[in-house]
C-alpha cells in the first residue's frame, strides 16, 4: 500500500475512537450525491451577500422581504464568516441549533484542474492530486481491519464476520469501497432502503 492511505489508516480518526468504544451495533453511512449542486446558492455568503446578488441576479435567493428567502444560519459568528441557507434547507437549519451539523467551505486540494470526475476520483481513493489507486479509502481500510480473516471475497463470509463487510445500493458501484486488486468491499444491490427491506423480509 502507498504512505498516503496507510497512513490515514493508521492514524485513527476522531470517528473511529468513539466506533471502537461503542457497544452498540451502529454504522457508518456514506451518503454519495451525483449531479450538479449550486454551492453558493445552498451556503450562501450572506456577509458579501451584495457582491453574490451582483454576480447572479435572475438566480440569487433574496435576503429580504421574500417567502422564500435565505436563513440566516448563525448570528453570533463574526460578520465576515456568516452564511444563509437556501430556504428549503430548514431541516439543516434545526441540525445546525442542535449541535447536529457543521458547515466547512473551501474544500480542495493542490493542483486542482478543475475536473469533477477527478476531484470524485481523489476523495474516494484517499490520496492527493498526483495518485492513481485502484482502490479506495473504505476499501483499504476495510481490507486491513479483516486481514486476519483471509482474503476477501474468498473467505466471507465466515464464523466470525457472517456479515456483509459492507452494502452498497445504486447504479454505481463506487471506488471508495474498493480494495487492492480492485476488488469491491461491498455487496452491491441495485434500488432502494425500500428494495432492501422486501429482499431482507424474502
Amino acid at each position: 500500500m502507498n504512505s498516503i492511505p496507510m497512513r490515514v489508516m493508521a492514524e485513527k480518526s476522531h470517528f473511529l475512537k468513539l466506533a471502537e468504544q461503542s457497544d452498540n451495533d451502529r454504522v457508518l453511512i456514506i451518503l454519495q450525491l451525483h449531479g450538479g449542486n449550486d454551492g453558493i446558492n445552498m451556503i450562501i455568503p450572506s456577509a458579501n451577500y451584495d457582491e453574490y446578488y451582483f454576480r447572479r441576479p435572475n438566480i440569487a435567493i433574496p435576503k429580504l422581504n421574500s417567502s422564500r428567502k435565505l436563513i440566516e444560519l448563525d448570528s453570533t459568528m463574526d460578520a465576515a464568516n456568516q452564511v444563509g441557507l437556501h430556504p428549503d434547507m430548514i431541516g439543516a437549519k434545526d441540525l445546525y441549533d442542535r449541535g447536529r451539523m457543521a458547515i466547512v467551505q473551501g474544500v480542495s486540494y493542490p493542483n486542482n484542474n478543475g475536473s469533477h470526475f477527478r476531484g470524485r476520483d481523489i476523495w474516494h481513493m484517499g490520496g492527493g492530486f498526483q495518485d492513481y489507486y485502484s482502490s479506495g479509502w473504505v476499501g483499504r481500510y476495510l481490507q486491513k481491519e479483516y486481514e486476519d480473516l483471509g482474503a476477501y471475497p474468498d473467505a466471507f463470509p465466515n464464523s466470525e464476520m457472517p456479515d456483509p463487510l459492507a452494502i452498497e445500493m445504486g447504479s454505481d458501484v463506487s471506488l471508495v469501497f474498493h480494495q487492492e486488486g480492485n476488488i469491491p468491499t461491498t455487496i452491491s444491490l441495485p434500488g432502494s432502503p425500500e428494495g432492501l427491506a422486501n429482499l431482507v423480509e424474502s
